[in-house]
């Protein structure tokens, strides 16, 4: 009998490897904030962009990736763009970082819904976010400020 379904092949391709030059260990929010504003430059960004920095198990910068760019007040993001990557990486941790243009680095509804939405995708997938931080001003740590 004739296989009358197409065939299609699966391949996994890796990403460059850290698109940014980091060699960090990751101990509290100020070394979050540290790499979001000197390496990532992400305070210096008109629109919304997500990024991941992605941990080893020591809670060193293995990789950072910007996973979305969006406008004045929102970026779009799935968290299969943020597994994909770190399944890929074969990192046990992850952080999620982005920013709010106007400087005001308080939690909004989406913000707060995608952080825990990660969060359960992290348990199911066994890879734990270690924090969520808005950088504006200041930073805010979701975990340091009981957000999650």
């Amino acid at each position: 009998m004739k296989n009358i379904f197409p065939s299609y092949k699966l391949t996994l391709v890796r990403e460059k490897d850290n698109q940014y030059e980091v060699d960090n260990v990751i101990n509290n929010p100020k070394d979050i904030e540290t790499i979001a504003r000197n390496v990532l430059e992400i305070d210096k960004n008109a629109e919304e962009v997500v990024c991941i920095l992605a941990l080893n198990i020591k809670n060193k910068v293995e990789a950072t990736f910007e996973v979305s760019r969006g406008t004045v007040n929102a970026s779009l993001i799935s968290p299969r763009d943020i597994f994909k990557r770190l399944l890929l990486l074969n990192v046990p941790k992850f952080i999620t970082i982005h920013n709010h243009p106007s400087g005001n680095t308080e939690a909004s509804y989406n913000d707060i819904q995608l952080c825990k939405c990660l969060n359960e995708c992290g348990v199911i997938m066994n890879i734990k976010q270690v924090d969520f931080c808005i950088i504006g001003k200041d930073i805010n740590s979701f975990k340091e400020n009981g957000l999650y």
